[in-house]
């Protein structure tokens, strides 16, 4: 196994899997498990996620034209919405007034508010007023359904593309994005209130 690590140049996941298959034929097959307690099992490599700057954030944001992907990528990035929660919105889960999206059933099937900004407001009422929608925010094809996950993942990928950004970035990097860079902003309040 080391040397497919090291000789080989093969990935933790690689070297795991064989060895799962190693053990599979010398347990089920050979019935020699005592074999298998001395074979160790590398350990999983754990790698930060590339994350966008606020440049690249809104040169994406730039390169999207149409006002329904437009609205969708911002609410991500600036609602910090995961992908499953932005096709699933409802137009009664908006409350335009208290600036509050209503979040259904998000991560563990829990409930909860996030909050809206003046930016993802005024692409909400951009793509809403143009588009006339009634029940989904973001319907599919056909009305009676929302948009897939799959679309939304095709629309930031286009957007990324077309702005030339070459990190190994997808959709949900956007809300990664607004976890980083609200977490950065509640740190600094927190200093300024006790300086």
């Amino acid at each position: 196994m080391l040397y497919l690590l090291r000789e080989k140049g093969k990935s933790h996941a690689y070297v795991n899997q064989s060895l799962s298959a190693l053990k599979f034929l010398l347990t089920k097959v050979l019935c020699r498990k005592e074999a298998t307690d001395r074979l160790p099992r590398p350990k999983k490599e754990h790698k930060l996620p590339d994350v966008l700057s606020q440049k690249e954030v809104l040169q994406i944001l730039n390169n999207v034209n149409n006002s329904k992907h437009r609205a969708i990528l911002i609410l991500i990035y600036s609602a910090g919405l995961r992908v499953s929660e932005v096709v699933n919105l409802k137009i009664g889960d908006i409350d335009h007034h208290r600036m509050l999206i209503h979040v259904r059933q998000g991560k563990g099937k829990k409930d909860r508010y996030t909050v809206l900004s003046e930016r993802a407001i005024e692409a909400l009422r951009k793509y809403i007023t143009s588009y006339h929608v009634v029940d989904w925010v973001f319907p599919g094809e056909d009305p009676i359904n929302h948009i897939t996950e799959r679309t939304v993942q095709r629309i930031f990928e286009n957007a990324r593309n077309k702005a030339e950004i070459r990190k190994n970035v997808s959709v949900h990097s956007l809300r990664h994005y607004v976890d980083i860079s609200c977490k950065g902003r509640a740190i600094l309040g927190a200093d300024e209130k006790n300086s």
